[in-house]
Parts: structure tokens; C-alpha cells; sequence
């Protein structure tokens, strides 16, 4: 609310004395409105949705409509487990804040894809995690789990 009011208050002052500092100032303001905007919506509204498709996982994340999808292929997914996501019980902790429409970086399932690992799940706790691992394992190859065809 803060900074909206700051925004708008600068707003009124280059409408009435334009200055270039101030200007400029009002460009970072933007981005920086819509980025706590966009944080604030995908808790509001926000989801992750993880499915099969075909044999390959395709993990979505968005707000309502708005969504950004990763799909994977499943004969290049090993080690697919679950995990804790916040190990350190920390708020916050190991960078668990997921930044909308960006791949998170900590979360209840994992899994190995190339030379990067990927995670997803990250507002469920560890048994949820499971529970999404239970589910997703028999529904992919059976080398993404570990197991050798």
C-alpha cells in the first residue's frame, strides 16, 4: 500500500513539474509495483499444477489463465523423489520464496533432468510430496523412478 501511494504521489508531482530524476525514479517503481503485484496475485490466485502427459510430466505454474508451462520428457527424468522442502523450518529458508512464472528452486518432489535438477511442489509439506510422488510414479516410465526397463 506504500508504495503504491509513494507511486501515485510522484505520479502527481511529473504531472504537474516533469523531472527527469523523478522519471526515471517512476520506471523502477513500475517494475517493482508489478513484480510485489505479481507475488501478491499468484498467492491470492496462484496455483502449480503438475500432470502426464503422454508419459511426460508437464509442470504448470500461473495465475488463472496466465500460465507458464515446462514439460518434460519422461525417458529423461531419473531419481524422481520426494523430499523435505524446507529442511531448515525456517520461513523463507533455502530460498523457498517461489518467484512467479520462474522455475522454483527448492520444493516436495525433485528430480534429475539432464545435468539439471528440477523441483516442483514447493507450498506442500513432505508427506504431500509422497503422496504426488505416489501418484506420479506409475504413471511414468519406469526409469524415472529409478527402476530399469
Amino acid at each position: 500500500g506504500g508504495w503504491t501511494v509513494g507511486g501515485i504521489t510522484a505520479m502527481r508531482e511529473v504531472a504537474s513539474d516533469p523531472q527527469a530524476f523523478l522519471m526515471l525514479w517512476l520506471v523502477g517503481w513500475a517494475i517493482g509495483w508489478i513484480f510485489a503485484a505479481g507475488t501478491i496475485a499468484a498467492q491470492l490466485g496462484g496455483s502449480q499444477i503438475i500432470r502426464v502427459v503422454c508419459r511426460d510430466l508437464e509442470i504448470s505454474d500461473g495465475i488463472l489463465s496466465v500460465r507458464r508451462r515446462y514439460r518434460y520428457r519422461g525417458d529423461q527424468i531419473r531419481h524422481l523423489d520426494s523430499r523435505d522442502p524446507n529442511p531448515t523450518g525456517l520461513p523463507f529458508g533455502n530460498g523457498s520464496l517461489h518467484i512467479p512464472f520462474t522455475r522454483p528452486r527448492q520444493g516436495a518432489i525433485k528430480f534429475d533432468y539432464g545435468a539439471r535438477t528440477i523441483y516442483a511442489a514447493a507450498s506442500v509439506d513432505e508427506a504431500e510430496g509422497r503422496m504426488i510422488m505416489a501418484w506420479l510414479a506409475p504413471r511414468l516410465p519406469r526409469s524415472a523412478v529409478g527402476v530399469t526397463e
